[in-house]
């Protein structure tokens, strides 16, 4: 097998892989694959937002498949993040450890708190 082929076939499994990982969360493979467009696409903006574009037909199409909460006019909303992506100037920003350590702590420090707090509201 070519080395590009198995660098391929290597890609696509671990694509798989945090799809299956992902798919508990609430985003479960839809952030993923959105992601993943992203970076693979990130030369040519028209294909990114193609499968952008797919990928969120995915989401919405997935109500019908799998059933959900949150009910299936909501789901079109993702799509306000598009004027916010299209932003972006392909710049890194500031370069801090006191920040990025600071994302790190800040995420699954929040989420702590938000789970002790409905843990707090349910037993009332």
């Amino acid at each position: 097998m070519e080395t590009a082929a198995r660098a391929r076939l290597g890609a696509a499994g671990l694509l798989g892989l945090c799809c299956l990982l992902a798919y508990p969360a609430n985003w479960n493979y839809i952030a993923v694959l959105w992601i993943f467009g992203f970076a693979v696409f990130r030369e040519n903006p028209k294909k990114q937002w193609s499968f952008f574009g797919l990928v969120t037909l995915l989401y919405v199409l997935q109500y019908f498949v799998y059933g959900s909460t949150l009910p299936v006019w909501l789901r079109p909303f993702v799509l306000l993040c598009v004027p916010l992506l299209l932003c972006y100037n392909h710049t890194l920003g500031r370069r801090s450890k006191v920040l990025q350590w600071g994302y790190y702590l800040f995420y699954p420090a929040h989420l702590l708190v938000l789970t002790l707090l409905r843990e707090i509201f349910t037993r009332l």
